[in-house]
């Protein structure tokens, strides 16, 4: 597969990767949105859970207790995105945090 000059590619017998370990675009709505039986895994959930939901109430728990995602901070919206560039932003507001805790954790 042909390297593009914009986007580096790491390619090993064929197959090629970008670089780190990038998932697809953060898109709150992704997660929020209501959600159907057929996404829900029921086997897995009853390991966890007795009785078991349904899956209209997982979809609700879910928009519930991940709404917070729609109303994220500048820095935070680029820390979701989970690139390896942002790792400086991460680690600065990691030593930060109330309580210096990890200002001299050796975040690296």
């Amino acid at each position: 597969m042909p390297q593009s000059s914009t986007s580096p590619r790491i390619c090993c017998s064929g197959t090629c990767t970008a670089p780190g370990h990038e998932g697809p675009a953060f898109i709150p709505e992704r997660w929020l949105r209501d959600r159907s039986a057929g996404e829900f895994d029921e086997e897995d959930i009853g390991a966890l859970a007795v009785p078991v939901p349904t899956a209209g109430e997982l979809s609700e728990a879910l928009r519930t207790h991940f709404r917070f995602l729609a109303d994220l901070e500048d820095d935070e919206r680029v820390l979701a995105q989970a690139r390896e560039q942002d790792r400086p932003l991460a680690l600065r507001l990691l030593g930060a945090l109330p309580g210096a805790r990890l200002v001299d954790a050796g975040l690296f």
